[in-house]
């Protein structure tokens, strides 16, 4: 279930690349990946019970081959700065939540 809804935004990141909008590409990834970590970190929803480990894989996996396709060193940089960013953001948000 999760890997069906996930597949036309997978499509989405290979017809980037193919267009050659590596740019774009970056985003739209960096967008999915944001999605995945908001619906794993903070959703309610009755399904997130039934695999709770599939959100997980399809992060490392999306990730893992946009790292493999991404010939331009300063996007995987600024991947790499946008992830390090999500998880101070995280941290931040467990410590708010934790002092009150």
């Amino acid at each position: 279930m999760v890997r069906a809804a996930l597949e036309s935004f997978n499509d989405k990141i290979l017809n980037y690349r193919k267009l050659g909008l590596y740019h774009e590409e970056k985003l739209y990834c960096m967008g999915i990946l944001k999605g995945i970590d908001m619906y794993t970190n903070s959703s309610q929803s009755e399904f997130k019970d039934w695999a709770t480990d599939s959100p997980g894989i399809f992060f490392d996996d999306i990730l893992d081959d946009w790292k493999k396709s991404c010939k331009t060193p300063r996007y995987i940089n600024e991947m790499d700065e946008f992830l390090s960013s999500q998880k101070q953001l995280e941290k931040l948000k467990f410590k708010f939540h934790k002092d009150f």
